[in-house]
């Protein structure tokens, strides 16, 4: 037997405890909690007489039960929702050493679980970047163009949600897309697709190499600081300050690849951006050396 199964319960094991995650952590049901613990047939009475006494006779833990406890609504045995005393895992700790029984590592066990059982669980949930990085990596896209393609989407989202905020329609989103893109890469999107061999309704961003999504990055951030930065309010102005990121960003390009003599328009598409799996690479075949060639 593991250490980890001698030190917390089995699933069969678990007490069952009205709970609710708030702030990252759990709320237990106070009143199941002391059921379990004191095998109470009225748990429900003996934490208000518990409440009672120590405003009686222990001030200390009496202020320390006002300032711990909080009412959350949790199903009742009735099925409703009714208002209930909960308490964190240390509170909880504290309101159970005040108590005599027999229980109490079992269900110090039991807190712990679960405390671990629910950070478990969020370590493996993905945060929405997190499960497109996944999904991009599962289709094929190497690693580097992955991260260029999520700053991308993080610029693209961020200046949709501007033009929001300023006063663009839906039917404005993509003309000023357009006005963008024609500007920093001298091509309208279906215009652009179509040099690349995609159809209408590909989507342009996943067809690009690492280098043409940095310039989308450069446009959509230069936009957005000249939206920021003039206050621009309604299409007409949008307009004017997405033409005029796409014509310095396209500027800057065009320098770029004066410099290099080398074109950052690509007709390269995700086919060509791919990595394929190991299993599906087909092996060149392979001359023999000059000595073993033969006529048959």
């Amino acid at each position: 037997m593991s250490d980890e199964q001698e030190l917390f319960p089995t699933q069969q094991e678990l007490p069952e405890w009205r709970r609710i995650w708030f702030e990252n952590e759990w709320w237990f049901s106070v009143v199941d909690v002391i059921r379990s613990y004191t095998e109470s047939s009225d748990p429900g009475r003996y934490w208000r007489n518990l409440k009672l006494q120590a405003k009686k006779s222990d001030q200390p833990f009496y202020l320390f039960i006002q300032e711990h406890i909080r009412m959350f609504p949790l199903k009742a045995d009735d099925g409703r929702m009714r208002d209930t005393d909960t308490a964190t895992e240390e509170s909880l700790l504290r309101i159970i050493q005040s108590i005599p029984s027999k229980n109490a590592e079992v269900v110090k066990r039991a807190l712990a679980y679960l405390g671990k059982q629910k950070i478990e669980e969020l370590r493996q949930e993905l945060s929405p970047v997190d499960q497109k990085r996944a999904e991009y990596r599962k289709q094929g896209y190497p690693d580097d163009w992955i991260e260029t393609r999520i700053a991308e989407l993080l610029a693209r989202n961020e200046l949709t949600d501007t033009w929001k905020e300023r006063g663009a329609k839906d039917e404005h989103y993509p003309v000023l897309t357009n006005v963008l893109t024609e500007g920093t890469f001298g091509f309208m999107v279906r215009s652009y697709l179509s040099y690349k061999s995609l159809p209408a309704k590909a989507n342009l961003q996943d067809n690009m190499t690492p280098e043409e999504l940095a310039f989308s990055v450069i446009g959509k951030t230069t936009a957005q600081r000249l939206h920021t930065t003039r206050e621009s309010q309604g299409f007409a102005e949008l307009h004017r300050d997405v033409t005029e990121a796409g014509r310095v960003t396209g500027e800057a390009r065009k320098l770029i690849e004066q410099t290099t003599g080398q074109s950052i328009v690509s007709p390269k598409n995700a086919k060509d951006l791919k990595q394929l799996p190991e299993k599906k690479r087909k092996k060149q075949k392979q001359l023999p050396p000059l000595s073993q060639q033969t006529l048959l």
